[in-house]
């Protein structure tokens, strides 16, 4: 089948368009080869469907749902249609399809990746237009003589849509291909590369392109950082109601997933006017509006109200929370008497995205679900199992906790964020072999293949002589990178498990690390040395930020040290699984470069180790 922008529609302008979307969604294969976008956004204006074939290039359908006996005159120009006793002039359908066409087509001239070398008005891509008439067979349509204004190669009819028809019952997609082939032939060859796919798709759909917050460091594929991939987008532009979890690796845009939910929400839904955005992480906060913001979305009332969940709990309750220095018991009680007090709290949102789901308890689950407005009832859930740091999210059941969510929940897979070394290292520590993963349909790795093995550096362990050496040799990396390298300061991270580690206490690591990094000239900031530090967190400072691996968790920079995971053991305060899962979580704060630094090796060590060996050309050496 088809890839559909937006799959899983649940309302739509008028039953021709319903029944010509599923149409496709049967008949565009084999599956991987073709998208089609409902009513996307070119300029302002929604032609109701865009059909890309990387061999054949774009076609543009208006889709009419008229009966041939309302049909009372045609011309080039306008259309003569009965319409409750009442004759009314439409516009030429064909002539709706080529404006937009047009329109498209100037939008690709724009795009330099598009045009053909030497000829600034010609572009690599052919655009087609087309008519679906829903209600009109082929025969009736050229016995009334209305064929003379739009030849029926141009158009697609009842009976080509009808689930008994020749189209629809070819399970190879064979004659789909011959009809469009006939009827909307290339003017010239059309063989795009995976780098001008994606500058198609971002020329003709902008809300694809998401600014990134940061310029990124030298190596990184710019454009490659600003990317959703097809099941990304199409998750993303879905505006119908209902519940849906979001499940995915580290890296694989679940919260950009999240952002263009609530763009899309405000822009096609009338009924959708306050949309809560709530993550668990108190730094996350500010990341997240500034997503919001630079992607034009108001926050506050009336708009996307951004916050963590504790500050949820205290707007609910009406009296301060501490949200810090204090112990895990009190802030179940919070979580608790919030949920309590929710009958009388007044405020309900239309639409509620939930960020780090795998943090939440199920106390927070009931409390963001109780906050939704029924009549609309929009609800996203984002989360990562292998990010579990709180052991929550084991024996859950959606069910209980209110969140309808069977049969909704969807696996993004591809981990574009990161490069190729990086993910596979990242995949390698968990345990997860790549056979054991369901890949994505080959056809769609075929549009995307410049997109999808994006390479960097491999990862590096390297063995420090003693805990002042590893200071040291991580100040003498970052200033190198930093001040020879063409670094941004601000992408670059240090994060590390506890402040007490390596046994400083006066002043305690990362103020060791801070003032090394100032005495070589690189400005450095302790993102998580309180709660003030954590909400005043702001990734474009430029400045390298040191921070705590929970604290860094939902965001990611180009280069990351990591530092102090030898120091771990589990008992008491965390198990083995949660050690595996911080040491995940850390490691895949990386876009670009990885180092580990470590004094002495312990089970976490030498677990990436091991991952290191199998990943060709892995460092692993001594300072």
């Amino acid at each position: 089948m088809a890839t559909m922008i937006p799959d899983g529609v649940g309302a739509f302008h008028t039953d021709g368009e319903r029944r010509f979307y599923a149409f496709l969604q049967e008949v565009a294969r084999p599956d991987g080869e073709f998208v089609a976008w409902y009513t996307p956004d070119v300029d302002g204006r929604e032609p109701d469907f865009v059909l890309f074939h990387p061999d054949l290039g774009l076609v543009v359908f208006e889709v009419k749902d008229w009966a041939l006996g309302q049909v009372r005159d045609a011309n080039p120009h306008t259309w003569t249609i009965e319409v409750n006793g009442r004759a009314e002039a439409r516009p030429n359908p064909l002539r709706q399809a080529r404006e937009y066409q047009y329109q498209i087509l100037e939008r690709l001239r724009a795009e330099p990746a598009l045009r053909l070398p030497g000829d600034a008005h010609k572009v690599s891509v052919p655009v087609s237009a087309g008519v679906v008439f829903s209600n009109i067979n082929r025969y009736e349509y050229e016995t009334k003589g209305l064929g003379r204004v739009i030849p029926p190669g141009l158009a697609f009819f009842w009976d080509d849509l009808h689930p008994q028809g020749d189209l629809f019952t070819d399970p190879s997609g064979r004659k789909f291909r011959e009809r469009l082939e006939a009827s909307f032939p290339p003017m010239f060859p059309c063989r795009l590369t995976g780098r001008q796919v994606q500058a198609l798709r971002q020329a003709l759909f902008p809300e694809v392109r998401l600014p990134t917050a940061r310029p990124p460091a030298p190596g990184e594929d710019r454009e490659r950082l600003r990317i959703l991939d097809h099941h990304q987008e199409a998750l993303a532009r879905r505006w119908d109601g209902g519940h849906r979890i979001v499940v995915g690796p580290s890296g694989c845009g679940k919260t950009l997933v999240l952002v263009h939910r609530a763009r899309f929400l405000h822009k096609y839904n009338p009924k959708v006017r306050r949309v809560l955005l709530v993550c668990y992480n108190v730094a996350l906060v500010p990341y997240l509006k500034r997503l919001c913001a630079r992607h034009g979305l108001g926050l506050g009332p009336g708009g996307v109200d951004v916050c963590h969940v504790f500050e949820l709990c205290q707007r609910v309750l009406g009296e301060p929370v501490n949200f810090e220095k204090e112990e895990p018991g009190y802030y179940d009680l919070v979580v608790e008497e919030a949920l309590a007090r929710l009958p009388a709290y007044p405020e309900r949102y239309d639409a509620v995205l939930v960020d780090e789901g795998q943090d939440f308890s199920d106390d927070m689950f009931r409390l963001v679900v109780g906050l939704l407005n029924p009549e609309t009832d929009h609800l996203l859930v984002a989360l990562d199992d292998h990010q579990d740091l709180y052991r929550r999210g084991a024996e859950r059941r959606w069910a209980e906790l209110g969140i309808r969510a069977r049969g909704r929940v969807h696996r993004l897979r591809t981990a574009y964020r990161q490069t190729e070394q990086l993910a596979a290292f990242a995949a390698r520590f968990r345990g997860l072999e790549a056979a054991a993963e369901p890949r994505p349909a080959a056809g769609q790795l075929e549009l995307f293949t410049d997109y999808l093995t994006a390479r960097g550096p491999e990862p590096e362990v390297r063995a420090c002589p003693d805990p002042g050496g590893l200071v040291e040799h991580v100040a003498d990396a970052v200033a190198e990178r930093v001040l020879r390298g063409g670094v941004p300061a601000a992408e670059v991270a240090v994060l590390y498990p506890t402040k007490k580690a390596y046994g400083f206490r006066d002043p305690p690591f990362p103020r060791r690390v801070e003032a090394a990094l100032q005495a070589r000239g690189v400005l450095a900031r302790w993102a998580s040395e309180d709660y003030r530090s954590k909400a005043a967190f702001d990734v474009t400072t430029d400045a390298v930020a040191i921070s705590t691996i929970h604290t860094a968790k939902g965001m990611d920079w180009s280069v990351v040290f990591v530092v102090g995971l030898d120091e771990l053991e589990p008992g008491e305060r965390w198990g083995k699984e949660q050690l595996k899962n911080l040491a995940y979580v850390a490691i895949t704060r990386a876009r670009y470069e990885l180092v580990v630094p470590y004094v002495a090796e312990n089970g976490l060590v030498r677990r990436l180790r091991r991952s290191l060996g199998q990943t060709a050309g892995g460092r692993g050496n001594a300072v």
